[in-house]
C-alpha cells in the first residue's frame, strides 16, 4: 500500500497519466474535447494525428510532440474564453495544466491563475474524495 501524506496549499499537483491508464480512460479523447472549435475541426480525425514534428521557436530544435496538446498550448489556450468563468473549477484547473504542458503547480499557484480567493478551499476540492481528470498531488520521486 502506498503511504499517505499530508497535502498543503504548497503541495504540487499535476495530471497523473498513470491515473488515466488505471481508469481505462482515453486521455487523448479528453484532450480533444478541450480544444477550441477551429482546432477540433483541424484535428477531427484526432486518433490518427497523435504525434507531429514541431519546431521549437527558441531553439529551432525539431521535436515529436502530441499534435492535439501542441495545438491546445499554441492556439486554444491563448483565446480569451479558454478559462471562462462559466467553467467548473475542476475543468479550469485541468485546462491550466494542459496549457502549461502539465508542469506541476500548487493550489496557491492555481488559485492565483484562477483569481480564486481561497487556495485552501481549492485544495480541498482537488484532493478530497473524487479525483477529477487525474489531477493529483505529485508523489516524491516523480
Amino acid at each position: 500500500m502506498k503511504g499517505l501524506f499530508k497535502v498543503s496549499v504548497d503541495t504540487k499537483l499535476h495530471i497523473d497519466m498513470e491515473w488515466w491508464e488505471k481508469q481505462n480512460k482515453d486521455f487523448h479523447f479528453h484532450l480533444y474535447n478541450e480544444l477550441c472549435p477551429e482546432c477540433k475541426e483541424k484535428f477531427k480525425d484526432f486518433d490518427k494525428a497523435k504525434f507531429i514534428d514541431w519546431v521549437d521557436p527558441d531553439t529551432a530544435e525539431v521535436k515529436k510532440v502530441d499534435g492535439l496538446w501542441q495545438a491546445l498550448i499554441t492556439c486554444c489556450s491563448r483565446k480569451p474564453d479558454y478559462l471562462s468563468p462559466d467553467l467548473p473549477v475542476t475543468t479550469a484547473v485541468f485546462r491550466i495544466f494542459l496549457a502549461n504542458n502539465n508542469t506541476p503547480l500548487s493550489a496557491r499557484e492555481l488559485a492565483e491563475k484562477l483569481n480564486w480567493p481561497d487556495p485552501e478551499r481549492l485544495l480541498r476540492i482537488l484532493t478530497k474524495g473524487r479525483v477529477y481528470n487525474g489531477i493529483k498531488p505529485v508523489r516524491a520521486g516523480r
